[in-house]
This record gives C-alpha cells, sequence and structure tokens, in this order.
C-alpha cells in the first residue's frame, strides 16, 4: 500500500463510510500557529474545483569534491505537487495516481463534511476509486513509525501544516526516528552512501539515511572492495583503495 508522499512527509476493503471524528469544525488560522511543531507548506487552494498545490523548498548543505578540492555547498531543490481531493460523508480523501494509472486516494478523518480548510488526521487506508471501497494496512505491514505516531495535516487559504504526535498526542519531530527504529547507523543506507562518496565522489550523503537499513551492507562493502577492520553501531574503520578510514 502507498501513502501520500508531501516532503517527504510520511501500506480488506470495506464500503466507505461516514468516519467523523465527532463531526466538529476546527479551523487554522495563521496567526495562532506560532509555537507549531512540523512542518510548513506554501499552499495554493482551489476550492471551486477541488485541487491544491504544494510548494516544497528543502535546502541541505552538502559535501563537494572538485579534483580532490573538498568545499561545503548549499543545494536547494524545490518540488511542486499538485492534487485533487474530495469528500465521501464526512471524510476527506486526496487523490494520487500509481503506476498503472489507477486513482488511489488517501484517508483523513476529524474535519468537517465539505470544507478542507480543518485540521484532519490520517489514518493507515487508502480510497479505490474504481471500487468506491477502502484499502486498510495490516498491522504487521506498518512501520513503527506508522504504528506508533499520528500524521495531521491542517489547510488554510495559503499553508498547509503537516505534524505528528505519538499516541498520546504529543507533539513530534517529524524528521526524528521513532524509538524503536533502525539503530546499526554503521550497517545503514548513509554508510553506503559514504563508500560511493570516497570511491566515486558523484554521490551525495544525507543524514536521515543512517536510519535506513541496508539491504545486504557486507555485500555492498565487498562488490566496493571496502575492507571492514572494526565495527558497531556507532563507528567503523575500513580501507579502500589502501587508505584507511574511520567514521
Amino acid at each position: 500500500m502507498k501513502l501520500l508522499n508531501l516532503a517527504c512527509l510520511f501500506f480488506s476493503s470495506v464500503a466507505i463510510l461516514a468516519c467523523s471524528e465527532g463531526g466538529e469544525s476546527n479551523p487554522v488560522s495563521n496567526n495562532s500557529r506560532e509555537n507549531f511543531v512540523g512542518v510548513k507548506f506554501p499552499l495554493v487552494m482551489d476550492e471551486a474545483n477541488q485541487r491544491f498545490s504544494v510548494y516544497e523548498e528543502s535546502r541541505y548543505d552538502i559535501c563537494k569534491v572538485d579534483d580532490e578540492k573538498y568545499e561545503f555547498v548549499t543545494m536547494v531543490d524545490t518540488q511542486h505537487i499538485e492534487r485533487e481531493y474530495g469528500f465521501r460523508g464526512d471524510t476527506l480523501v486526496i487523490f494520487y495516481t500509481d503506476e498503472d494509472v489507477r486513482t488511489y486516494g488517501q484517508i483523513f478523518i476529524g474535519g468537517k463534511n465539505g470544507q478542507i480548510k480543518n485540521k484532519w488526521k490520517m489514518i493507515n487506508c487508502e480510497y479505490v476509486q474504481e471500487s468506491n471501497s477502502l484499502d486498510c494496512s495490516d498491522t504487521k505491514e506498518l512501520s513503527s513509525r506508522q504504528k506508533n505516531t499520528i500524521t495531521y495535516f491542517e489547510f488554510t487559504q495559503d499553508t498547509l501544516f503537516a505534524s505528528m504526535t505519538d499516541l498520546n498526542g504529543k507533539p513530534l519531530d517529524v524528521y526524528a526516528p521513532t524509538e524503536d527504529e533502525y539503530d546499526d547507523y554503521t550497517g545503514s543506507s548513509f554508510m553506503e552512501d559514504i563508500f560511493d562518496v570516497i570511491i566515486t565522489s558523484q554521490y551525495g550523503v544525507f543524514p536521515w539515511t543512517a536510519f535506513w537499513k541496508s539491504e545486504d551492507f557486507e555485500a555492498h562493502a565487498q562488490k566496493k572492495n571496502v575492507v571492514i577492520n572494526s565495527k558497531d553501531k556507532t563507528h567503523i574503520s575500513f580501507v579502500i583503495n589502501g587508505r584507511n578510514f574511520e567514521v
């Protein structure tokens, strides 16, 4: 199962039913968000046609290598995401299309019927337009983040507020790992990227990949002719092309 991707932001079929959590309106105003914990996206809302556009800009520093010269440079990526939405009773459905050109929708509840400019709670179900049904994830298929956190979208006229809480309602940093996420940092995709940077100087290394488990760390190291001298979860010593490295 796929979930709506907004920054990355954050996988039984039954008939669509009303999913209200009280049915009360909870509009969000920009001037009430001083203590907001989460991510804000510039938003263009078209309620008449039930569409919206989100603009996500990411800035990050990377180490660039040019003729053995190392320097930090700031990279800027801008992503434009357009979505259509609709309502099934008092449930908000935000639509997207997969590779097979079938239309799905991410399900949100807790707002007010027919009014997108409210606070909505995302649930781990998607709407299948062709069959007018829900496809909900089995709990065993969910990641630890999906099991232990709740994601909210709050729409205003010009801003989308994406936030996350734990199961008790405590606000969380959307980029922070949950307690039981992968913690063998030197056996992660991050470490594989470090190898590739040293060998080819053509890749970027991103901190959050330290929480992504490598599909096969040892096989990747052997493929790249990396000799591992010692390793634990937070320290690794290795040799590439006769040069010693520690991370």
